[in-house]
């Protein structure tokens, strides 16, 4: 008899607190959430689940905490409950503890929103400050010099524009053999002092030249031609351009924009350089086939 009078006591106090949420249209996540407990307990103790509650004091608190967000007499509830959960009379809860939710203080607020702004404070300073790029320089363009145009005349009617003077640069340092032999003179400490004259004095020397091999450049390239060790033609040219190659075993013709290229052999066109090969083209195998 005297436990089910303790069975129904126990599901009273259960019963009050749940019906008292469901009234007030909250369900147990707002409990929760509002009071910072544990979803479970909200639960165990709408269903007396003590087993699934923390220790006294721990549980008592939790009880008055719940009462207090729904409005009960939290004194009787608090009561009630320890009176069926462990038998004790004694009406002295002035010790049970009371768990408020934690709400973040205003101070902690504004110590976070100073923190805040130092921070985008200091981002939007560091976004100011000159931002230099590392200068990455490569082999061929810190040693070979800028190779000079020689057409001084056409290069003046044709205006070439810098961007495309750039691209022509780039295509001599990756091609050019001279490129790479200047690299390494210029690792050794030594430098290329007569380059320039070479080139001059076959510019000059061309119209006097007699050959069976003639070019004519329909645009801008790069253009260099050997013969075994001596260069007898090396830089950027313009439209117009046109060259007769000596006559000579061993001569070897490198071509930029092999596009840009007309060769005549005997005065007929002929096709010498393509996409395929058109850096290195030895120019012996041309004349034994004519």
């Amino acid at each position: 008899m005297e436990e089910n009078t303790l069975e129904n006591e126990v599901q009273t106090v259960g019963e009050i607190l749940r019906n008292a949420r469901i009234k007030q249209g909250k369900t147990v996540s707002d409990a929760s959430k509002e009071l910072c407990i544990r979803k479970a307990y909200v639960e165990a103790i709408e269903r007396m689940e003590v087993g699934n509650l923390p220790p006294m004091p721990y549980a008592l608190g939790f009880v008055r905490s719940y009462s207090d967000y729904l409005g009960l007499n939290s004194d009787r509830i608090v009561s009630s409950y320890r009176k069926t959960v462990t038998g004790d009379t004694d009406d002295d809860i002035e010790n049970v503890p009371h768990f408020e939710p934690s709400v973040p203080k205003l101070r902690h607020l504004l110590l976070g929103m100073f923190g805040l702004i130092i921070l985008v404070a200091a981002w939007s300073y560091w976004q100011q400050l000159p931002q230099s790029e590392p200068e990455i320089l490569t082999e061929t363009s810190a040693v070979v010099p800028e190779p000079e145009i020689i057409d001084e005349t056409q290069s003046a009617a044709e205006g070439s524009a810098p961007e495309e003077d750039a691209a022509l640069l780039e295509e001599s340092s990756e091609n050019s053999v001279v490129g790479k032999e200047a690299i390494a003179e210029k690792e050794q400490g030594e430098t290329i002092t007569d380059e320039n004259t070479k080139i001059e004095d076959s510019i000059s020397a061309q119209n006097e030249t007699t050959g069976r091999i003639r070019f004519v450049l329909t645009g801008p390239s790069w253009v260099e031609l050997k013969q075994g060790e001596n260069v007898l033609l090396s830089g950027i040219y313009h439209k117009g351009f046109e060259y007769t190659i000596p006559e000579g075993e061993g001569m070897i013709i490198s071509i930029g924009r092999y596009y840009n290229a007309e060769f005549y052999i005997d005065g007929k066109k002929a096709k010498v350089v393509s996409s395929l090969k058109h850096t290195n083209v030895n120019l012996d195998e041309f004349l034994k086939q004519d």
